[in-house]
Formats: C-alpha cells, sequence, structure tokens
C-alpha cells in the first residue's frame, strides 16, 4: 500500500495552526498550573489547620471530578452565573491551569515534606527567616526530588493517558471506537424540557447560556444511544449553515469541506429492541414512527432508523447516511488506505458511513 503524502501537505496549514494552538494552551497551562500547585502544595505542607484545609479543599474537589467536567463547568456555567462570557481559549487555558494545579500541589506537598526536618532544624537555627529556608534550602533539594514526577505531569498535559475516564469506560463497554450520541436542535427548548420532564427521563446533561441550550438524555431511558436536544440563539440560529455554539458559534463554516461531501442524510441507531427503542423516542420527539419493517423518525432534514444489533456490538450508534459528491474518490481513497468498503458503505473508528 502506497503512502498518500499529499493527503498531509494539504492539510498541513491546519495541522501548523493545531500544534501552535495546542503548544500555546500547553505552556499557559504549565505555568500558570505550576504556580498554582507551588502556592497550594505548601499551603498543605506548612500552612495552619484553616489554610491547610482550604488546600485539601481544593486537590480533593479537582482531583475528584474529570477535567472535561470542569471544563463545561468553566465555559459554559459560569457565564449563565456570572453573566460573563468565556472564550474558548480562557476556558480551555483556565481548565488546565485548575487542573493541573491540583495534581502538581500533590507533588510539591510530598516532595517537600520528603526532605528531613533536620535541614529546615539546622537553617532555622542559624537565624534564616522561614521562608528563606524553604527558598534556599529545602526548596533545592525538593525540587530535584519532584522533577521525575512534575515530568510526568507535564506529558500528561500535552497528551492526556489517564485511565477511568467516562469516554475511556463507554468505548470499553462497546469494544472499542463508535459513535455515541445523537444531536438535534430544535427552535424552542421549553417545551421540549417540560415533555423530558413528563416522561421522567433522565438528563445526564444540561446547561444553558445566552446564546444556546443545551440537553443531553440518559441511554438507560431513551435506548440505543445518548438522545441530545439543543436550542440555538440568536440571528441565523435555524438556519441550515447558521451559528453553532459548540463548534465555535458562526467560525465553524471556515472549516467546511464540501468537494467530497454536503451533509448527514440518515442516522442510523442500532438496538436490541429497534421498535420499542423507535418508540421512544418519537414520543420524547412528539413525532411519528414511519419505514414499516424498519422503524424511523423523520426529522426536518434526516432520518433517524432504528437497527438490530448484528456486528456483535451493544446499542449505540452504529452508521451514518453522509451525502456524497464524489462517491468514487472516498472510495478510492479508502480502498488505498486499507479501509474496510463494501458497495458504497465506508467502515471506519466503529461507524458505517453509507455514502448516498
Amino acid at each position: 500500500m502506497d503512502f498518500d503524502w499529499s493527503v498531509i501537505a494539504g492539510a498541513m496549514p491546519a495541522l501548523l495552526k493545531g500544534a501552535q494552538l495546542t503548544v500555546l494552551i500547553t505552556v499557559a497551562g504549565l505555568v500558570g498550573g505550576t504556580l498554582l500547585g507551588v502556592l497550594f502544595g505548601l499551603m498543605r505542607a506548612y500552612g495552619n489547620r484553616f489554610v491547610a484545609s482550604l488546600g485539601f479543599a481544593y486537590v480533593g474537589l479537582v482531583r475528584g471530578t474529570p477535567i472535561v467536567v470542569q471544563v463545561m463547568f468553566i465555559y459554559f456555567a459560569l457565564p449563565g452565573l456570572l453573566g460573563v462570557r468565556v472564550d474558548p481559549m480562557t476556558a480551555a487555558i483556565a481548565s488546565i491551569v485548575i487542573n493541573s494545579g491540583a495534581y502538581i500541589a500533590e507533588i510539591v506537598r510530598g516532595a517537600f515534606l520528603s526532605v528531613p526536618k533536620g535541614l529546615s532544624e539546622a537553617g532555622l537555627a542559624m537565624g534564616l527567616p522561614r521562608w528563606r529556608v524553604l527558598a534556599f534550602v529545602v526548596g533545592p533539594v525538593a525540587f530535584r526530588r519532584m522533577t521525575p514526577a512534575l515530568g510526568n505531569q507535564f506529558i500528561e498535559i500535552v497528551a492526556p493517558t489517564r485511565d477511568g475516564t467516562a469516554g475511556g469506560r463507554y468505548l470499553e463497554r462497546r469494544g472499542g471506537a463508535g459513535g455515541y450520541m445523537v444531536i438535534t436542535q430544535c427552535d424552542d427548548h421549553a417545551p421540549r424540557r417540560k415533555r423530558v420532564a413528563d416522561l421522567a427521563v433522565r438528563i445526564v446533561n444540561q446547561f444553558e447560556t445566552h446564546e444556546f441550550r443545551n440537553m443531553q438524555m440518559h441511554p438507560k431511558d431513551t435506548g440505543g444511544s445518548f438522545f441530545e436536544i439543543d436550542q440555538q440563539l440568536g440571528k441565523g440560529a435555524n438556519d441550515a449553515d447558521g451559528p453553532w455554539e459548540p463548534a465555535g458559534g458562526a467560525d465553524w463554516k471556515a472549516a467546511r469541506r464540501t468537494e467530497r461531501v454536503t451533509r448527514i442524510s440518515g442516522v442510523e441507531v442500532q438496538a436490541d429492541e429497534p421498535t420499542r427503542v423507535a418508540a421512544r423516542w418519537a414520543e420524547i420527539a412528539e413525532l411519528g414512527v414511519t419505514g414499516g419493517a424498519t422503524p424511523s423518525i423523520e426529522l426536518d432534514n434526516c432520518t433517524v432508523r432504528f437497527v438490530p444489533c448484528t456486528d456483535g456490538r451493544p446499542e449505540g450508534l452504529g452508521g451514518l447516511d453522509i451525502v456524497a459528491s464524489d462517491r468514487a474518490a472516498i472510495l478510492a481513497t479508502a480502498k488505498a488506505r486499507g479501509t474496510p468498503v463494501k458497495g458504497a458503505q465506508v467502515y471506519a473508528c466503529g461507524m458505517r458511513f453509507n455514502l448516498v
């Protein structure tokens, strides 16, 4: 199989821009996280009971919640609480600073407390103030001891490897990569929320800003996969190519490429009981079920089909119908890269992409 370098060459500007953004966020996050970590680490190691308790609360809270939750809180919840919009870059850097600061605080605390007390006592006996003892006597020894752990933490920021994340657990249950959520848009969120409440469907995540309203429903109550209903507010909100806040507002159109594909026209949700799950989704969305042998729900610009689990994997988002403007080029590229192809279907990332 020949490697197509032209693909990388064409994407190089976007890759370089992404690398630049990654470096910027990483450096800013590391600097801020280190300063915050040193502060709270010393608070925990040498502060009085109240100060140490503040440090303990910060470390426990941040390390006890996923960073995804922290990002969403800063980006979506804070604007609602404070009435001030947080731009994506600020939210990303603040999240890394706060998250890494908690882990670095424990590294700092452990390193300083591992230095024999005799060293600090000797410094104090010589009449040095405590801050000089920490900075010039204990500090250099502690820094050498914390260097390996800090290196691991810095790598973790650039390329996270932590186990036990929500996304990781989901992928494990499904046996690898795949789809998990159907995201839809409505023009009036309040009636949808009321409908979900009346049906006792649990909400796993929701937020509201001055431009966007979100509601994600629990797959145990919907069946099939996560079902999300959102509303975009503002000028052009209901246009086919209107703004979409999670994708950067109106900026998403700058990344749109329609040389080979134009849109998603169908969604395929696989379920143990397709008919029952289709009826449940239709009940939630207040739409009818069509399709006969293959139960379906017709949205304004897309069809949601419910099919049995026949690929050996559990319930979830199994496939997408993609309107292709150059099907031949897509299939040729997929075959050249060794991606499984069956007729007009390409299988990638645990998903069936049906070219229509």
